[in-house]
């Protein structure tokens, strides 16, 4: 069956299952949809394909996004001490752009000391966009990933790229061996990808907001409520943040995303050295709406329409991930921040002045100023993304920024 039909077999796949075991919860139809082995989306497309992606992100409009994330980067390292072995980590690398221009920033800025940095490691669900990463970090062509095994959790791809650093990719954060050195791990658009269950306040309290196939329709989905209280919406009723809510509103919760902060904690936690993480998402703190939907070509349809052939994301709740990251007791949370307030305090704009003023081309002057505006614009990315950092409880100072 070609790619361009591959979602009837998710449409099917997606049938046999609520037929045989009944309505699915919104988390676990996202993750059929985007991580099946077999057919999900991040397997088998190419969400960031410059030609035929499905959306883009912000280390794709600029470069200077991911110099003022390495400009970070060393003021952190400085300020820790210069620790002479680091590691980098990031979650949900896309094309491995933003990487690149970290490690280039972070060369750049230190010079002969760039060699702290000898291992770099990636978790990656994508086999496809591992090989992408791969290239793109300098580690010469990809090696076929068709055979790979993707039911194992362990290292499934390596290289040796920029500046003679090793590159080490696994499909979970849980994977990674216990880092020896001072670690830096990065999430950008990461959250939003995690699987998120909804709720809707009724007058008999929270019910799941489930998916099931249409009665009139067999082969086509539609939302109904849970009859009765899910083993879900009994833990969404007791965190404390939903005890604002009326009847009607519905809540979201993405439980794999607290998880995954808890790890991201543990991992800062467990490095010898310790660490810092920064996470960049759309979002906010706690608010009551529905925020699911699914993209394809740059454009909003509707999330049943050709399931697997579109992203599907949520809005991330940054008041979970502060929630799961305080139960770890391993590290301080800071933020979150708007990205604009984060990218202007990290110097942007002189930034971008510099490179205005280093160039007379009209094309080129105009695509620096409207990405850095797309950057920065609160009606762009500038409010809607917010930067929510991470420290091990030992770190004896506020990160830059963030004060």
């Amino acid at each position: 069956m070609g790619g361009g039909q591959l979602w009837r077999r998710v449409l099917a796949d997606l049938h046999s299952v609520i037929t045989t075991t009944g309505p699915m919860s919104v988390a676990s139809y996202m993750k059929h949809v985007l991580t099946h082995p077999l057919h999900g989306y991040y397997v088998r497309q190419k969400p960031l394909d410059n030609d035929r992606g499905d959306f883009v992100t912000s280390p794709q409009l600029s470069q200077m996004f991911g110099e003022m994330v390495g400009a970070w980067t060393v003021k952190e390292w400085q300020l820790s001490g210069k620790p002479t072995s680091v590691n980098f980590v990031e979650l949900g690398p896309g094309t491995g752009l933003l990487m690149h221009d970290i490690i280039q920033s972070f060369t750049s800025l230190t010079k002969q000391e760039a060699n702290v940095v000898t291992d770099v490691h990636l978790v990656e669900a994508s086999p496809v966009m591992s090989q992408q990463q791969y290239e793109t970090l300098g580690c010469g062509q990809a090696p076929d990933l068709s055979n790979v095994d993707l039911t194992r959790n362990e290292e499934y791809l390596t290289g040796r790229g920029h500046a003679g650093i090793n590159f080490h990719w696994y499909r979970h954060l849980w994977a990674l061996p216990k880092l020896p050195g001072f670690t830096f791990l990065y999430a950008h658009e990461f959250f939003d990808t995690m699987p998120t269950h909804q709720f809707q306040l009724t007058e008999d309290g929270w019910r799941e907001r489930m998916v099931d196939v249409c009665d009139e329709a067999p082969h086509q989905l539609r939302f109904v409520l849970s009859p009765k209280e899910t083993v879900q919406s009994k833990l969404y009723a007791s965190l404390p943040l939903v005890r604002t809510a009326r009847v009607g509103d519905v809540g979201e919760v993405s439980f794999e995303a607290m998880e995954q902060a808890e790890l991201v904690a543990h991992t800062l936690a467990t490095s010898t050295m310790g660490g810092r993480a920064l996470i960049f998402d759309y979002g906010d703190t706690t608010k009551f709406d529905d925020t699911f939907r699914a993209f394809r070509d740059h454009q909003q349809v509707h999330v049943f329409d050709q399931p697997g052939s579109a992203d599907l994301t949520t809005d991330v709740n940054f008041d979970h991930l502060l929630v799961a990251a305080a139960r770890s007791h391993q590290v301080v949370s800071h933020g979150p921040v708007t990205q604009r307030q984060f990218l202007l305090r990290c110097g942007l704009q002189q930034r971008a002045d510099a490179l205005l003023a280093s160039t007379t081309d009209a094309k080129a002057r105009a695509s620096i100023e409207k990405h850095t505006r797309m950057l920065t614009d609160p009606d762009e990315m500038g409010e809607r993304f917010k930067v929510m950092a991470m420290t091990d409880a030992n770190a004896d100072h506020t990160p830059v920024l963030f004060d």
